[in-house]
């Protein structure tokens, strides 16, 4: 076996370290198939560039040299370099007149035609959340939610908070609770705002008469210190309490506070980190999924705000474990919509990971999406018009690993096209719902994604609707291997 440290090195952290462009940051232009990416080079540097999916044109996103000087303008302080422009979460949204992006700490707007960048208003403090219009936020102060809108003093939505009884708090069960309170980590609440900003969602959470958890923290850089104590509330294998969690719904306009679910218990991380909650295409219903302690029940679960009732969809049992998604940390496999009236579920009933239809007004099974000795890892996308479903899927034939994905893309009837070519490993450039640019563009032709194996690094590649790949010019976008065993700075 291989000493650690020299498996160590073949790690995504060390790899990503040493592989440039395998996963560049990029975004689709809004309308075209085109889209930005940032280009690493050899010698350290990095630029903004434009691809055209079809033909593989490319050019400098914009004049570097230009919007150099203009930064340097306006921070004079530090010294602004053309081919390191360190530019943060830049927007193509209303390009080409303008671009947007964070510098320095700041958010900032290129106004390409006139010459100009202008700072934008500050955006929220990250403990902040903001509501999807940016007119108001939500923030966890002493187990409170409290809500701030521009002009007004903090308004506490809740105020019933005790210790062991906490609105919108991380369990201390998750992983980074003791990291959270070394640091003095202030972090957002866990909530999820109703898409016109009225209505927010979160969970009271009771970790009261847990079993505590006393950790020394030895790494205290103060002088003369024994180390500060860390204490937490987390239950044991066997033990009879557990962290639990009961979803509430506000309404940020009346302070009307609504109880939606029983005492449901803590997985290590909250229903709401797990995309076990989620709204509508509108703002008056909400969907969340309830797992049993022993996680051999799964009930999805649909709200009507305005009826103020809640009703079971569907719900699925096994002797053995029923989970939404095979793919940690991934959302799980279900997808809801009202207008159409259909529910895509995930279950492993045939012995296999598969999709299947239901209706939603009656919880009835309408027929199985996907189906053979293979399994569907994550939904990346859905077109419930069109009847139509993506995902990547794991043991398809032809794949040299069974832990290989493929892109796939099935209808409602059950015809299922494979995308991605047979012997890669696919990983598409898809973050969740709302917290990122989709890998898919806009016409819905072209998909951005990461493939590769184990014979090499992996490539950055452009998927076509009509199946199979197209790969960027080796000798221009390709990986570069900077510093993998013996062969320091060798090119693939």
């Amino acid at each position: 076996m291989k000493p650690s440290s020299e498996i160590a090195r073949y790690y995504v952290e060390a790899l990503s370290a040493s592989v440039l462009n395998a996963a560049p940051d990029s975004q689709w232009l809004p309308r075209e198939d085109r889209f930005w990416y940032r280009r690493q080079q050899a010698d350290g540097g990095w630029s903004f560039r434009l691809r055209q999916a079809e033909g593989g044109e490319e050019e400098l996103a914009f004049d570097h040299e230009a919007l150099s000087s203009l930064l340097a303008s306006v921070c004079p302080d530090a010294p602004v370099h053309a081919d390191r422009l360190a530019l943060e979460r830049p927007s193509f949204r209303n390009w080409p007149e303008e671009l947007e992006f964070s510098y320095r700490g700041r958010r900032w707007r290129w106004h390409r035609g006139v010459g100009r960048v202008s700072p934008l208003p500050e955006l929220c403090p990250p403990d902040h959340l903001s509501s999807p219009c940016g007119g108001k936020s939500v923030t966890l102060t002493g187990g409170n939610l409290w809500l701030h809108r521009p002009g007004a003093e903090p308004l506490a939505l809740t105020s019933d908070a005790s210790p062991g009884i906490a609105y919108g708090k991380d369990p201390d069960c998750n992983l980074i609770a003791a990291t959270q309170l070394r640091h003095k980590m202030r972090q957002p609440p866990m909530a999820i705002w109703s898409p016109d900003g009225r209505w927010l969602v979160s969970m009271r959470l009771y970790e009261a008469d847990l079993r505590t958890m006393d950790l020394l923290d030895h790494l205290d850089e103060q002088p003369g210190s024994y180390g500060q104590p860390i204490r937490l509330a987390i239950a044991a294998a066997g033990d009879e309490r557990i962290a639990r969690q009961q979803l509430v719904l506000i309404d940020t306009d009346s302070g009307e506070i609504r109880d939606l679910s029983a005492r449901l218990p803590v997985f290590v991380i909250s229903m709401i980190q797990r995309g076990y909650v989620w709204w509508d295409a509108g703002s008056s219903d909400l969907f969340w999924l309830e797992d049993s302690r022993s996680s051999d029940r799964l009930t999805l679960v649909h709200y009507d705000i305005g009826a103020s009732t809640a009703r079971v969809v569907c719900e699925e049992t096994s002797e053995t474990f029923v989970d939404a998604s095979l793919h940690l940390p991934g959302l799980p496999n279900v997808r809801t919509s009202l207008r159409h009236d259909r529910v895509i579920w995930f279950s492993q009933k045939s012995g296999w990971g598969h999709l299947y239809l239901y209706e939603l007004s009656t919880g009835r099974e309408l027929g199985a999406i996907t189906g053979g000795d293979w399994l569907v890892n994550e939904i990346h996308e859905v077109d419930f018009d069109r009847g139509l479903v993506w995902f990547t899927a794991l043991g398809r034939e032809g794949q040299s690993s069974p832990l290989h994905a493929s892109l796939m893309r099935a209808d409602f009837d059950g015809e299922i096209v494979q995308l991605s070519p047979s012997g890669r490993h696919v990983e598409l450039r898809s973050p969740p719902p709302g917290r990122g640019s989709p890998a898919r563009a806009p016409s819905g032709l072209w998909w951005l994604a990461t493939a590769g194996d184990l014979r090499g690094p992996p490539e950055s590649v452009i998927l076509s609707e009509q199946g199979g790949a197209v790969y960027p010019d080796a000798r221009d976008v390709a990986a570069t291997i900077r510093a993998l065993g013996e062969k320091d700075d060798a090119k693939v």
